[in-house]
């Protein structure tokens, strides 16, 4: 039985689907306008947001006196999950990640809009960047994605092995190698909210590929950049309102603050703060916010 209402059940949905569009329509501007060269710089910019989300994590299981291993990884991520996620868990210890993703809503929705081969970048690029940023030595194997043409399923195989690591990783990884390891009394993991995690989520994509295109391409790099930015805005708009109407609700200020990752300004989305590219933001905020 799930322990969310239909009503959070569908807002955790609109959330999760709001990023999956915001990533579609930038990536879709930039391999349409700029080619192979964007393609590359797309990809750079998918590797940056996975390493920046496994770092922080890192960072933060690091604070709470965590081990930093596959167990606690895949325990404690950086969001809550997604009810619509259906997966089959083979294998999770400190060593070993192994699981079949049988839907997929992010995949669902790239392959309805037309956007499969999109999605296939995505899951190439993303998952090693940000397992890897967190346990440097892991090793991910995602052998089959429903992002390819004729998988009708995720196939990940993870792996975390002490033979890989020095004394001092494998200390800092593995209880056995601690053996006066104790995790505090007052451990706490707060996974906080769908809407604050989709809302970050958000955020790091577009400004981690927008930020390696400009920087590999310039001013035609740019113009990819504004259309797709244009596109984010023209969609999130068409698709809060489809999803305000099928519940019956007005698609006003607390319906957007419920349903869609991204706020309704720029100030209030105050993430963007933490990142220096101001070029990013300007655009960011002309073409998404104020347009």
């Amino acid at each position: 039985m799930s322990k969310f209402t239909k009503i959070e059940e569908i807002q955790i949905g609109n959330l999760q689907d709001c990023w999956s569009i915001i990533y579609a329509c930038i990536a879709k501007a930039i391999v349409e306008m700029t080619g192979v060269e964007g393609e590359c710089a797309l990809r750079q910019g998918i590797r940056n947001y996975g390493i920046e989300r496994g770092s922080v994590m890192q960072k933060r299981h690091r604070a709470l006196g965590m081990k930093l291993n596959l167990e606690n990884l895949f325990t404690y991520f950086d969001l809550p999950g997604d009810p619509r996620f259906k997966r089959e868990k083979l294998a999770l210890n400190p060593q070993e990640r192994l699981s079949y993703t049988l839907v997929c809503p992010i995949a669902g929705k790239w392959i309805e809009d037309g956007n499969k081969k999109l999605g296939r970048i995505y899951c190439e690029e993303f998952h090693h960047a940000c397992f890897s940023a967190y346990a440097p030595h892991s090793q991910t194997n995602l052998a089959k994605t429903l992002t390819e043409d004729g998988d009708n399923y995720c196939c990940f195989s993870v792996y975390l092995r002490p033979g890989n690591m020095s004394p001092d990783e494998q200390k800092e990884a593995f209880e056995e190698f601690d053996p006066g390891y104790r995790r505090p009394m007052d451990f706490h993991y707060d996974l906080g909210t769908h809407k604050a995690g989709f809302n970050r989520l958000s955020v790091l994509i577009i400004y981690f590929i927008a930020d390696a295109v400009l920087g590999t391409l310039g001013e035609h790099g740019e113009n990819a950049l504004i259309e797709g930015m244009k596109n984010i805005r023209k969609e999130l708009d068409s698709f809060m309102a489809k999803r305000a109407e099928a519940v019956g609700a007005a698609c006003n200020e607390e319906f957007l603050e419920k349903n869609m990752s991204l706020s309704t300004s720029f100030s209030k989305d105050t993430l963007w703060d933490a990142y220096p590219n101001e070029r990013v933001k300007a655009l960011v905020k002309e073409y998404i916010y104020e347009e």
